[in-house]
């Protein structure tokens, strides 16, 4: 399953949903405020991992809160642990459904008319979804994701804090959430010509998502569509975020349509299919750019090197922010040994492995223990410079010195990504 916009526990939860621009507690409208205890005791029910034990939490909340402002919270909290321990479709619903009834109460009270629509297209959302993963209530779910569809094509004003571009993504991203979710329900109410216009449009907006395109592929698989079918699947299959389902319908289609080659046939139709996906990944981050001027900075080397931004001009620049203490920071280490092995002779390209650490003592020994041979730099006043609230964070310099690109926190295809980026820079 692809992962969808989540709320946040914040006691401003709902209006925080969306995950651009300001803190939700800009949000927030001039009510009553929320207890600090409500909230604290909340965030610490979010924080159980049994759900059964979580569930009986939140009714010992709601019996000692009855009038809590964060009913909507406590609400979603029910329906999502609910919805992992419960057959009982008919409780399920009835949860799902006081808790879009308590974000309707709260879009009025506390959220500005910017969000509101989004907001409570979101809840609308999450409960029509499960109920059309479920396959029961179809036609309650299908009305909630009509609802939801009809409250963002009508969002238009932009919140503050945020930008228009950015604003539009994330409609567009919600409205292709809600077309997968009326897509499916339609295909288990046998509308299948309805779900495929709905599931078309969405994969249109969320092509990166293996769910809706797993979605979409079940469709043209009723309809009779074998080879549009495979399109959708293989493409389910390996685009950023898969969908595992997908290979065991592929494999079933490809040994009803080639018989005794169908291995062969689907091993051949994935690699390329790979190819085509890595390609369209590789188009996707080398076009997202940022084009903002880079902040000066100066380092110094573990050497005592003195290195600034002003004579670095000219060339493509690496700077990866992390610590000696840093787990995530610690696992993507050998991928940048391995990328600054393959650049370290192009005069062009320069890493600056820049350490964040407060005992600056404890840097080389580091290094040298995992014998790494890359340019390691404190980083100093960079940090600030840079704004650097997490680590890993990577940025890249063009040759102009505009930050082209940022990556925060580890992620396993890093060594691809950033090749992708030092290359089409250098081409510059």
């Amino acid at each position: 399953m692809y992962p969808r916009i989540r709320f946040f526990i914040t006691g401003f939860l709902i209006a925080g949903c969306i995950a651009v621009g300001a803190p939700p507690a800009v949000f927030a409208q001039d009510t009553l405020p929320i207890p600090k205890e409500q909230l604290q005791e909340l965030q610490a029910i979010v924080k159980i991992q049994n759900a059964v034990e979580q569930i009986n939490a939140l009714g010992r909340f709601l019996a000692m809160y009855p009038e809590t402002p964060l009913r909507a919270d406590v609400y979603r909290l029910q329906f999502l642990s609910r919805k992992t321990l419960t057959g009982n479709d008919d409780e399920l619903w009835n949860v799902g459904r006081r808790f879009v009834e308590a974000v309707t109460v709260l879009v009025d009270t506390r959220v500005p008319p910017p969000m509101r629509n989004p907001v409570l297209a979101q809840a609308y959302n999450e409960v029509a979804y499960e109920f059309s993963r479920r396959g029961t209530y179809l036609d309650e779910a299908l009305s909630y994701s009509q609802q939801a569809l009809a409250l963002i094509k009508s969002s238009s004003d932009t919140p503050p804090n945020v930008t228009e571009d950015q604003w539009a993504a994330q409609l567009s991203n919600i409205r292709g959430q809600i077309l997968d979710t009326l897509g499916w329900i339609q295909y288990k109410n046998q509308a299948r010509q309805d779900a495929e216009r709905a599931l078309t449009d969405a994969a249109d907006l969320l092509p990166d998502h293996g769910t809706v395109l797993y979605h979409l592929g079940m469709v043209h698989i009723a309809l009779g569509h074998t080879d549009q079918a495979i399109d959708a699947l293989l493409m389910a299959a390996t685009v950023e975020k898969p969908e595992e389902e997908a290979l065991n319908e592929l494999d079933r289609v490809f040994k009803d349509k080639y018989g005794v080659s169908a291995g062969l046939q689907l091993n051949a139709q994935m690699q390329d299919a790979q190819t085509r996906g890595d390609a369209r990944k590789m188009r996707k981050i080398v076009s997202n750019r940022l084009n903002t001027k880079a902040p000066y900075f100066s380092m110094t080397s573990l050497g005592g090197e003195a290195v600034d931004l002003t004579g670095l001009k000219g060339k493509v620049v690496i700077i990866n922010f992390w610590a000696t203490w840093c787990p995530p920071c610690r696992k993507e280490m050998p991928d940048l040994q391995s990328l600054w092995g393959f650049y370290r002779d192009q005069e062009d390209v320069v890493f600056m492995i820049a350490s964040v650490d407060q005992e600056q003592g404890k840097v080389q020994p580091y290094i040298d223990a995992n014998n790494y041979s890359f340019p390691v730099f404190y980083a100093g006043a960079a940090g600030q410079a840079y704004q650097v609230t997490s680590i890993p964070s990577t940025y890249v310099i063009d040759k102009t010195g505009s930050i082209q690109y940022v990556h925060v926190g580890y992620r396993p295809d890093i060594k691809d990504i950033l090749t992708w980026e030092i290359n089409a820079l250098r081409k510059e």
